[in-house]
């Protein structure tokens, strides 16, 4: 996995990155977790991981951080329940995608 954009703003937009730029729309594991899985468990499954990773690499320990300073602002203080949003935004974005997918290939 590539980290593109170290200065992600919002949520949104590191969904965005996790699940286009790091190829995850067309990764069949991934698609399979997202239709068997609720958000929650999802969001467990890869916390220990791929969490450690964004809490790293996207400055969720850094208090200067974009994504940090984001995370305080809506009431998220801790960067454990910083990832854990974050994966529980790209559940709900990669079933969105997949539904939107599923209704244009009828």
């Amino acid at each position: 996995m590539k980290i593109k954009n170290k200065d992600c703003r919002t949520v949104m937009e590191l969904v965005k990155e996790i699940y286009h730029e790091w190829g995850w729309e067309k990764d069949e594991n991934f698609i399979n977790n997202v239709k068997e899985k609720n958000a929650e468990d999802f969001a467990i499954q890869f916390h220990t991981n791929l969490g450690s990773t964004i809490r790293n690499e996207y400055g969720l320990w850094e208090q200067d951080s974009n994504l940090y300073n984001h995370f305080i602002s809506i009431g998220i203080n801790h960067p454990d329940d910083m990832s854990n949003h974050i994966f529980m935004e790209l559940h709900k974005y990669a079933n969105q995608n997949l539904n939107e997918h599923y209704k244009k290939s009828l």
